[in-house]
C-alpha cells in the first residue's frame, strides 16, 4: 500500500466540504491549578541512590539499591495465577505494498467511544538497538504475544506468549532496555483491572509482579524510562488512573523501579478529586512530565500537566492547560531530550458548537512546564474527526528534540472512511498548516489509538490495528513501495552511508544496482515529501559513486531513498 501525500487528502476535503479552522483570538494561556495536587515528599534513600548514580559511585549504588530491595519486597505479591511465558509457530508475513503485517489475528480492545475518554491502546511497538523491534499485542484469547523484526520492521516473527492470565488482558505497552531487558506491561480485567508488570531479562528468563491488584478500577496507565540518559541502568516510571466509585474520587498514582522492574516502591497518590488518564514522558536531566485530565467542580473538564525534577522524588504544582466545558480524552505528553526546557502535550477535545466534531489540539512549553503557550488546533478540520493522538520522541539514546503526532481522521461525522495522519514539529516551532499531514494507510483502521514509534534513530514509524480488530500492521517512512506478497531485496549493502553526515553543503554516497533497471534516488523530508530527486535513469548492475549539494535546503534530518525493481534502502541525511 503506497502512501498517500496531501493531494488526496484535498480531494478528500473537497468531496465532504471540510475547511480547516482558526482558533479563536485572545486563548487564555496556562494557569496554576494545585487544587488536585499530592504534596509527594521526596525519600531520603532514593536521593542517596540518584547522588550515587550521577557520581558513578557504583559501590554505593550497589548496596543503596539492596537497601531499597529489602524494603519493598513486602510490596510484592506471588499468590496470583502462575503466567507462563511459551514458544509457539505464528510466523507473520508481510501485507499488501508498504505495510507491514505483524500479527494475523483478533486484537482485544475496549470498544471506543470518545464522551467516556477512553484511551486503549490495544498494542506497543519499540525500538531496542541495531536493526531490531519489538512488539507486544493483547490478544481475545487472554493472552499476550510479542512479535520481532531483525531488519527494521520488513518482517516480523513470534518471539514469545504469555498466558494464564484468567481473563481478558488490555492496553500492553513495552520497553527495551540496552542491556537485554525487555518489560512489558498489561492490565488484566480480573479484580476490576490489575496492573501487572512483565519482563525478560537478558538470558530470556521470565518474571512477573503485579504493580496494583486492589479491588480499585484501573482505568489507564502510562511508562516510561530514563534509558536516553542512563542506559543500562535504566529507571522505569509508571503512572496509572484508578476509578475510586465515581468521577469525582478518581486519582493518579505513581510507583518506580530501579532494578528492571523485578522490586516496585509502594505507589504514592499525585493527584486526587477527578484526576486521571495520566500520561508519562522523560525529558533530560532527571526530568519526569506528566499530562492528565482533572475534572473540578462547575462541569469543567481540564487538561493539567505537572513535572518533576527528581525522576518522580517530589513533583511540581500543576498547570492548567486548557479548561472549558467540552469533552477532552488521550492527554499525550513528550519532553525534549537535550534540553529540560521543552515539551509539547496534545489531546482530543470535542467541538463545542459541533458534537459530532473532534479536534486534536496542542500546547507547548519552553521554560520547563512553568508556563504553556495558548493552545491551537492540531490539526482543526471542520466537520471532521481528529482523535487519538499519539506523541514520541526517540528516545533509546542520543537527543532527540523532534516529536512526531499520530493520530486518526475521519473524513465526515459520521465516522467512515478513517485514515492514520502524522505531523512533526517544524523548524520554525510549528506543527505546520493543516494539510501538511502524510497518510499511512487509505483503509479503515479500528477505532484503538495508533502508536507513534521508531524504526531506528531518526526513522519515524507507527503500529495500528486494522479494521474491526482484526491484525496489527507497522508502517515507516523507509518503506518504498513493496509490492504485496513480494520480500524487498535486503541482502548486501545497497546504499552506503552518505560522507560526510552531518553536512552543510554537499556530501557523497554508493549504491549498488543489483540486476539491471530503473534506478531511482531521491530525497525526501520527514513528512515524506520529496526535496530533490537525484538518478531516475535504467543502470546495470553494478556500484556507483554519487553526490548531492544539499546547500538550499534548510536544516534538519532527511532521507536519502534507492529503489531499484523490488530492492530498496534508505538512509538518513542531516543538513547543518
Amino acid at each position: 500500500m503506497k502512501k498517500i501525500w496531501i493531494l488526496g487528502f484535498v480531494f478528500i476535503t473537497v468531496l465532504f466540504g471540510a475547511g480547516t479552522r482558526t482558533a479563536p483570538a485572545n486563548i487564555p494561556a496556562s494557569t496554576v491549578n494545585t487544587a488536585a495536587d499530592v504534596n509527594v515528599v521526596a525519600d531520603p534513600l532514593v536521593q542517596k541512590i540518584m547522588m550515587a548514580r550521577a557520581n558513578g559511585d557504583q559501590a554505593t549504588y550497589k548496596m543503596l539499591i539492596q537497601e531499597w530491595q529489602k524494603r519493598n519486597l513486602p510490596f510484592q505479591n506471588s499468590k496470583f495465577p502462575i503466567l507462563q511465558s511459551h514458544s509457539a509457530n505464528d510466523k507473520p508475513t508481510m501485507s499488501w505494498a508498504d505495510d507491514k503485517l505483524i500479527w494475523a489475528g483478533n486484537v482485544n480492545y475496549s470498544t471506543w467511544a470518545a464522551g467516556a475518554g477512553l484511551d486503549d491502546e490495544a498494542i506497543d511497538v519499540d525500538y531496542v538497538n541495531g536493526d531490531t523491534i519489538r512488539a507486544v499485542i493483547a490478544c481475545t484469547d487472554s493472552s499476550i504475544r510479542l512479535y520481532q523484526s531483525l531488519d527494521k520492521g520488513q518482517t516480523w516473527s513470534f518471539w514469545d506468549q504469555i498466558t494464564g492470565f484468567g481473563a481478558p488482558v488490555f492496553e500492553p505497552q513495552i520497553i527495551n532496555q540496552s542491556a537485554g531487558w525487555c518489560h512489558f506491561f498489561c492490565r488484566a480485567g480480573s479484580n476490576n483491572g490489575d496492573l501487572i508488570a512483565l519482563n525478560f531479562n537478558p538470558t530470556h528468563v521470565f518474571t512477573y509482579s503485579y504493580l496494583d491488584n486492589t479491588a480499585d478500577t484501573i482505568a489507564n496507565y502510562s511508562v516510561c524510562s530514563d534509558r536516553v540518559q542512563y542506559g543500562t541502568d535504566c529507571w522505569l516510571f509508571v503512572a496509572y488512573h484508578k476509578q475510586l466509585g465515581g468521577a469525582g474520587l478518581d486519582g493518579i498514582w505513581f510507583t518506580r523501579s530501579f532494578d528492571h522492574a523485578q522490586t516496585w516502591e509502594a505507589a504514592t497518590q499525585l493527584q486526587f478529586g477527578g484526576s486521571g488518564f495520566p500520561d508519562l514522558s522523560y525529558g533530560a536531566n532527571d526530568y519526569l512530565w506528566s499530562s492528565y485530565i482533572y475534572r473540578p467542580s462547575g462541569g469543567l473538564v481540564n487538561i493539567q500537566t505537572r513535572r518533576s525534577t527528581n525522576e518522580g522524588g517530589n513533583w511540581q504544582g500543576s498547570v492548567v492547560v486548557m479548561t472549558d466545558n467540552s469533552a477532552k480524552t488521550t492527554p499525550k505528553i513528550a519532553g525534549s531530550h537535550s534540553t529540560q526546557s521543552n515539551a509539547w502535550v496534545v489531546w482530543g477535545r470535542q467541538y463545542t458548537s459541533t458534537p459530532y466534531d473532534w479536534d486534536v489540539l496542542a500546547s507547548w512549553t519552553q521554560d520547563a512546564g512553568a508556563t504553556w503557550s495558548s493552545w491551537v488546533y492540531n490539526p482543526g478540520w471542520i466537520n471532521m474527526h481528529d482523535i487519538m493522538p499519539s506523541i514520541s520522541i526517540f528516545d533509546n539514546s542520543g537527543t532527540y528534540n523532534t516529536p512526531y503526532l499520530s493520530y486518526i481522521l475521519t473524513a465526515d461525522t459520521l465516522w467512515n472512511t478513517p485514515a492514520i495522519r502524522t505531523k512533526y514539529w517544524h523548524a520554525d516551532s510549528t506543527w505546520g498548516p493543516n494539510g501538511d499531514e502524510a497518510v499511512y494507510n487509505n483503509f479503515a483502521p479500528a477505532f484503538t489509538g495508533p502508536v507513534q514509534c521508531w524504526e531506528n534513530p531518526g526513522y519515524p514509524a507507527i503500529a495500528y490495528v486494522g479494521a474491526n480488530g482484526v491484525n496489527v500492521y507497522y508502517d515507516a517512512w523507509s518503506n518504498t513501495g513493496v509490492e504485496e506478497g513480494k520480500n524487498p531485496v535486503t541482502t548486501g549493502n545497497l546504499l552506503s552511508p552518505n560522507q560526510p553526515n552531518p553536512f552543510r553543503v554537499s556530501t557523497r554516497f554508493q549504491y549498488t544496482v543489483p540486476e539491471p533497471g530503473r534506478v531511482n534516488i531521491g530525497v525526501y523530508n520527514t513528512i515524506g515529501q520529496k526535496v530533490a530527486s537525484l538518478i531516475d535513469e535504467d543502470k546495470n548492475a553494478g556500484t556507483y559513486q554519487a553526490s548531492y549539494n544539499g546547500s538550499a535546503l534548510p536544516r534538519g534530518i532527511y532521507f536519502l531513498k534507492f529503489q531499484c525493481g523490488k530492492a530498496n534502502m534508505t538512509r538518513k541525511l542531516i543538513v547543518e
